[in-house]
């Protein structure tokens, strides 16, 4: 009998942000089941092997390092920006292809990786669909942005502001928060008396809470438009000590709605258990690269990373995230983003989200 195809699945799995390691898991573990009732790959059976970066960029070059010493050559992940920008380049030197599912930054792009791909799209796209719907409302004139200084946070928070060229970010009306901190009143109290009616927020759920939370204990009236790293809105729930009447109306950014594609439906089915998972865009971004991978090996005929990225660059792949195609640099073209409002479900305690743009 062959051994395992094994391949890396690495995110966070502890920490403040390991949900995102949760339903990239789960997502890629469905994947490679189905992968492996359909026969596996050239004769051997796949076989996921799951690493915790913590969240954390340390975290993620230490992971990198250890997958190189178990000499698995295959890895889906960082889903995180700041975790996957470390770890690819380890990945490169030891001949590893990597996808990830979750990492949008645009510095991704421009490290010229040979060996790195994602199936997920870029900031200055997801930025872009955000400043056309922030124009159309008229809320560029009186916004402003507040960012976590991290590579994902950071780089959204600067291609959004790249996008509305006539507006004014200065005075204050840039701000940048702390990670696990709990308190922004400060920040708040900067832009309270500039006539601030929206803001947009590029970063995570656990900072957005309190940022939110801020702004409603100094009784502003804020209209919050969040990137698609803040899109776990029970966290932004529960880090705003708020309810689901104060948050109603909160806006993200992110991927398309995959769980409401017809070909979809069996899938999410399947993750029904798991509400969140199964409309989570990460949870379909991360059983495509498995789909990527696997069908780019048995295409390839070889476990060579160059081999089959070249296989990747040259194929279009049918996916559950639609049909994928890589540019030079490793990037789905013509990837979509879309603009979600959550607003309060039927039970009254928590929210849905429906697409607004």
């Amino acid at each position: 009998m062959a051994p395992n195809l094994k391949i890396a699945i690495a995110g966070p799995r502890t920490g403040p942000l390991a949900d995102f390691g949760k339903v990239q898991q789960l997502g890629a573990q469905k994947a490679i089941d189905d992968c492996n009732a359909k026969g596996g790959v050239n004769g051997q059976q796949v076989e996921g092997v799951f690493y915790d970066d913590v969240g954390t960029a340390i975290g993620a070059a230490s992971v990198a390092n250890k997958i190189v010493a178990d000499s698995i050559k295959f890895v889906i992940g960082h889903p995180l920006s700041h975790c996957a920008l470390p770890a690819a380049g380890i990945y490169e030197d030891a001949g590893i292809l990597s996808i990830s599912p979750g990492a949008t930054s645009t510095k991704f792009s421009e490290m010229d990786l040979k060996l790195a791909f994602r199936t997920t799209g870029v900031n200055s796209a997801q930025a872009k669909i955000a400043a056309e719907y922030i124009k159309a409302k008229g809320w560029e004139k009186n916004m402003a942005v507040f960012h976590d200084s991290q590579p994902y946070g950071l780089d959204v928070a600067a291609h959004v502001k790249y996008a509305l060229p006539s507006s004014k970010f200065d005075d204050g009306r840039t701000q940048q928060v702390a990670i696990g901190e709990k308190d922004y009143s400060a920040q708040v109290t900067v832009i309270r008396d500039k006539q601030i009616e929206f803001v947009f927020f590029g970063g995570h759920s656990p900072e957005l809470g309190p940022l939110v939370r801020a702004a409603r204990e100094q009784n502003l009236k804020l209209k919050f438009m969040a990137s698609d790293g803040a899109d776990n809105v029970e966290d932004v729930i529960n880090g705003s000590q708020g309810d689901p009447d104060f948050l109603e109306g909160l806006l993200t950014t992110g991927p398309k709605p995959y769980y409401l594609e017809e070909k979809n439906a069996k899938l999410y089915k399947a993750f029904d258990a798991e509400k969140d998972i199964a409309c989570n865009p990460l949870t379909y971004a991360s059983y495509a690269a498995v789909q990527v991978i696997t069908d780019g090996i048995a295409n390839a005929k070889s476990l060579k990373g160059d081999e089959v990225a070249a296989v990747l660059r040259s194929n279009v792949f049918d996916t559950v995230v639609g049909q994928v195609e890589f540019d030079d640099t490793g990037d789905v073209k013509d990837f979509e983003f879309t603009v979600y409002e959550w607003t309060k479900s039927s039970d009254g305690r928590t929210l849905t989200r429906r697409t607004v743009a």
